[in-house]
């Protein structure tokens, strides 16, 4: 797959996450939605996500010259800008205290590595057949949920149906996308993979 194309498919990622930011609700229903929007890039957009895997890993390694890493890296600073942003509100909103030397960028970073790392490691063996995960987004939701929780990040999951928090994301802000515009879980054959090209609309 040509790389610019992946780089392409960057815009289109940071407009999901943008859209998903803006919604409407408490913080932690917008982290929710952030969520949200990486499962939708990688359900429309699959071998580009992966491509952006492998191209992340061999950054780590020293086999991405600094020039082509470049527009990944802005991707990835606005995004933990966007996480953090969240987190930020939360803490001005009384929603979430961390006590120092805890910082925001710090859970940012944690929630980041989460989905990332729920994802890379979706792929193998061990994941699939030892640990029968067949659902990476719902494992990384469910452990997301036990963390902010743990943290007394507010509403707690005992306390709001967050279940419902995701079908209103999307369908109020990736009716356009998801199929059917519904929030009840579609399978990934639900999903064609979009051409890099194609106009996304928002709402």
């Amino acid at each position: 797959m040509p790389a610019q194309k992946t780089v392409q498919a960057l815009s289109r990622q940071a407009e999901f996450y943008q859209r998903a930011a803006a919604f409407e609700g408490r913080p932690r229903e917008r982290m929710v939605a952030l969520g949200e929007a990486d499962e939708l890039f990688f359900r429309r957009f699959p071998h580009h996500y992966r491509a952006l895997q492998v191209i992340r890993m061999a950054g780590q390694l020293g086999r991405t010259s600094a020039h082509r890493s470049l527009p990944l890296q802005g991707c990835e600073s606005r995004t933990v800008a966007l996480l953090t942003g969240v987190v930020t509100d939360a803490l001005e909103q009384g929603d979430l205290s961390l006590a120092a030397p805890r910082r925001s960028d710090e859970l940012a970073f944690s929630v980041w590595a989460l989905v990332f790392g729920t994802r890379a490691l979706m792929s193998t063996a061990v994941a699939r057949v030892q640990l029968s995960v067949s659902d990476g987004h719902a494992v990384a939701c469910d452990t997301a949920d036990l963390l902010f929780d743990a943290m007394d990040w507010r509403p707690l999951s005992t306390e709001w149906n967050y279940a419902d928090v995701r079908d209103r994301v999307r369908r109020e802000v990736f009716a356009d996308e998801w199929p059917g515009g519904s929030g009840v879980r579609a399978s990934a054959g639900s999903f064609r993979e979009a051409p890099v090209g194609e106009q996304v609309t928002g709402r």
